[in-house]
C-alpha cells in the first residue's frame, strides 16, 4: 500500500511553526522578544547629602515634634505666656 494517496489528520496537539526564531525555546512563539537594556543614568554628586539629610529628618522630626509640645505645655502650666 502507498501512503501517497492517503491524508493524515493534523495532530490537534503539535505546536504550529510561525518561521520565529527568538523565543527561549525551539517552537515557543508566544514568548515576547527580548526586552532591551535601560541605558545608565548617572548619579548626582550630592546624593549621599541627601540621603543623609533623609534619615537624619525621619529620626529627628518626633522628638523635635514631642519637645515642641513639652514646651508648650510646660508653658501654659508656668504661665510663661
Amino acid at each position: 500500500m502507498s501512503d501517497q494517496g492517503t491524508s493524515q489528520p493534523d495532530d490537534p496537539w503539535k505546536v504550529k511553526d510561525t518561521g520565529t526564531t527568538w523565543g527561549p525555546s525551539p517552537g515557543d512563539a508566544l514568548a515576547p522578544p527580548p526586552t532591551p537594556q535601560a541605558p545608565e543614568i548617572p548619579m548626582s554628586k550630592s546624593w549621599p547629602w541627601v540621603a543623609g539629610g533623609a534619615v537624619a529628618v525621619y529620626y529627628l522630626f518626633l522628638p523635635f515634634v514631642a519637645l515642641v509640645i513639652l514646651l508648650v505645655i510646660l508653658g501654659l502650666v508656668f504661665h510663661w505666656f
